[in-house]
């Protein structure tokens, strides 16, 4: 069994081939593009922890929703999240846009917040999507998530229905298995099913 741990890059999708944008396996060489592909799925604008295997057995193991496996997520968002809402996202928020759709209780933790103006070059070094806000004035917070479900686009509703606007989010571990800090993004190492 082939087994690699990617750091992922803004800008690619989580695909084997794609006709338009540049793809997750396109930081492979051509021998793992043949037998391999991504496990599970990270946004276009989602960076960090993606795994590569060549076995839909593994796949199972860690992304069937009955399996319950965590990821866990740092963020960076506009808004803020007070006690209020920390408690909502941990005991299950509603991302069902219209229809009930309650979210499982997650681990949820604010590593700062406050304005714009206090963070904004630690933003920028850590690459947060720039968009409009309401200036130097506007409202910071940079967390920790851990969730077990795999909604599409999870963690950025899940936020959105607590009032936040996330403009950058990293996968930084899979169950046990944490982001190795030397990989820089578009890099990839072979790890084992041990490691895992």
């Amino acid at each position: 069994m082939q087994l690699y741990m990617f750091n992922k890059p803004m800008g690619c999708v989580t695909a084997r081939c794609d006709a338009v944008h540049k793809t997750v396996m396109d930081y492979f060489p051509e021998d793992i593009r043949r037998t391999c592909f991504p496990v599970g799925r990270l946004d276009k604008d989602t960076t960090g922890l993606l795994l590569v295997t060549d076995s839909g057995e593994l796949v199972d193991k860690l992304m069937s929703p009955n399996k319950h496996v965590s990821k866990s997520y740092e963020f960076w968002a506009y808004g803020e999240l007070d006690e209020i809402k920390l408690d909502k996202l941990r005991n299950g928020i509603d991302i069902g846009r219209g229809r009930e759709e309650i979210t499982f209780s997650c681990d949820i933790q604010v590593i700062c917040q406050g304005r714009y103006k206090e963070y904004k070059d630690r933003m920028k070094q850590e690459g947060c999507i720039e968009i409009n806000h309401k200036g130097d004035d506007q409202l910071v917070v940079c967390g920790r998530i851990v969730i077990s479900q795999g909604k599409k686009h999870q963690v950025k509703r899940m936020l959105r229905a607590a009032g936040c606007y996330i403009v950058r989010l990293n996968r930084v571990a899979i169950g046990t298995l944490c982001l190795d800090k030397e990989l820089r993004l578009g890099e990839y190492k072979a790890i084992t099913v041990d490691e895992l």
